[in-house]
């Protein structure tokens, strides 16, 4: 086991997995931002992999460990990653045609979907049936977030996690610990036990930092002006900066088709990648996505989980999504480091940032400060690049407001200042008084960027 490989934070995970143990805390929640999910050397599997061998058998016979994950290419990533650290453990994956040896496999990582279907051998039995409860130490459940549905909850029971005085350990691992629907991960994991926030990991450079575009039209678009404006976007705030990966969210398949056709009528190099792409063709793609030999990729809902693409230096939010979880798996594909690629840009042209940017931050903020006692980091990513100024821009009847954010904390602190400033517009409406700068009391960040956005408080004046 290649212990001297570890990161600082997964050393941490760890030994605070293992000190929990101890402690007699046997569902262990752990949130990690999604990029690390997706980078095969720095991320989760890495973490497990290292987890796994010193987690304490309860007794003489429960030394096996079954890992749930919901897709093949996630099956596949954690199985090379666990082989690789644990050389001396039997690793084998269960799922369709793959088949695990209960007796001899030390290390069971399983389809949850696998797992719930019958027993082709004895179609009274389901898959899961094969193996004894009593021989595992611990289950493992990749993207975690998920692992509170009745497919998982089958799985929980019959290996018994939650009988009392069971100490298996159920050990889950998500980049969020909210779910769209708010259904809680509480009552099955417990509470978050380790955290490790977003603008942490870029501070200490184990993410790429995200420079913003957010581009807004004040009226409707029909969908071929839309996407002209995604594309002269696109020209003006990608291509010329040289970015030479991109990523697109679509709205739906037709969608997706659509707009890749575009940006080949505009003499791009572009493909794509819905649901309906066979496996070969998919696989093609993605391999001359992540060669460089593709410009652009556009995709519907395929590319938020399980693939790495470390390449990718540009994302392009062509969607709306609801979901802070989507948003954050989408802002992920662009936060894994390369050697080519200083930082990621995001370009959103369906108010994500507006809606959702806020919701996630905060999340990210209570975590830190429940889970990590107010630990204090410096910033050393605000402030680095040269400021870049709004613009509007003219498309026939309509007009597209542009807006910069030179990294993500520059953004956090602009988004604090406004909201400060809406708040301020407000109170002194209502009190019908003209304030003046002495009467106005702003946070200390947000006098550090007042100059940065030349805005002055004393143009905050009541109308008349």
């Amino acid at each position: 086991m290649d212990i001297a490989k570890l990161r600082d934070y997964q050393d941490r995970c760890i030994k605070d997995t293992l000190a929990n143990l101890k402690k007699g805390q046997y569902q262990q929640l752990i949130s990690l931002p999604t990029a690390i999910h997706m980078n095969p050397g720095s991320g989760k599997t890495v973490v497990m992999s290292n987890l796994i061998p010193l987690i304490p058998s309860p007794n003489s016979k429960a030394t096996k460990v079954l890992v749930l994950a919901h897709r093949i290419e996630l099956l596949n990533q954690a199985k090379a990653q666990i082989a690789k650290y644990n050389p001396k453990l039997e690793v084998n994956i269960e799922q369709d045609k793959n088949l695990a040896d209960p007796l001899t496999t030390d290390v069971i990582i399983a389809s949850v979907q696998s797992l719930n279907a019958k027993d082709k051998k004895d179609k009274s039995k389901y898959r899961m049936e094969k193996f004894n409860p009593k021989h595992f130490k611990a289950i493992i459940v990749d993207e975690a977030h998920r692992g509170v549905t009745k497919t998982y909850m089958k799985i929980y029971e019959y290996f018994g996690v939650f009988e009392n005085e069971s100490k298996t350990l159920l050990w889950g691992c998500t980049a969020t610990p909210k779910r769209s629907d708010r259904k809680s991960l509480e009552p099955v994991f417990g509470s978050v036990s380790f955290h490790l926030g977003l603008m942490e990991m870029i501070d200490i450079g184990y993410l790429s930092d995200l420079r913003i575009t957010t581009v807004q039209t004040d009226t409707k678009l029909d969908e071929d002006m839309f996407h002209k404006v995604i594309i002269a976007s696109w020209q003006q705030f990608a291509l010329k900066k040289k970015r030479k990966s991109t990523l697109v969210f679509a709205r739906n398949i037709e969608k997706t088709q659509e707009l890749c056709e575009d940006f080949i009528d505009a003499g791009i190099n572009a493909r794509f990648i819905t649901s309906k792409t066979d496996t070969t063709s998919r696989a093609k793609i993605l391999d001359d996505f992540k060669n460089g030999k593709i410009s652009v990729l556009v995709n519907c809902a395929i590319l938020t989980e399980g693939t790495d693409l470390p390449r990718v230096d540009c994302i392009l939010l062509a969607r709306q999504t609801c979901s802070e979880l989507l948003f954050q798996q989408m802002l992920g594909r662009g936060s894994r480091l390369h050697e080519d690629k200083k930082d990621c840009l995001v370009i959103d042209f369906q108010t994500n940032f507006e809606r959702l940017f806020d919701g996630m931050m905060t999340g990210q903020d209570d975590l830190d400060e429940s889970v990590n006692s107010k630990k204090k980091f410096t910033k050393k990513s605000a402030g680095k690049n040269a400021k870049e100024e709004a613009g509007v821009d003219k498309y026939e009847d309509g007009f597209v407001v542009i807006n910069h954010y030179k990294n993500l904390q520059y953004m956090i602190d602009r988004r604090k200042l406004e909201k400060e400033a809406k708040e301020l517009l407000t109170k002194s409406v209502d009190s019908k008084k003209k304030i003046t700068a002495p009467e106005i009391l702003i946070s200390d960040k947000s006098k550090k960027y007042l100059d940065d956005l030349n805005i002055s408080v004393r143009n905050f004046v009541v109308p008349s």
